[in-house]
């Protein structure tokens, strides 16, 4: 199957752009270590969880107005 770490992030926002309408944001992850085996840390998936309550939060705000 096809990654998004197999394209460039230019090339995977233009097919995109294809097939959705309105704004696409890309949002890049830096893990604190590299490394095969190397999970999500904690800090990540804390800082995720918080992302998705803003943005849905955001996204609900928005269509309620």
């Amino acid at each position: 199957g096809l990654s998004t770490h197999d394209i460039s992030p230019r090339l995977l926002l233009d097919l995109l752009g294809m097939r959705i309408r309105g704004k696409i944001f890309l949002l890049g992850i830096q893990p604190q270590q590299l490394g095969l085996g190397n999970g999500v840390s904690r800090r990540i998936k804390k800082t995720l969880l918080e992302l998705e309550q803003r943005i849905v939060g955001a996204l609900l705000k928005k269509k309620m107005e």
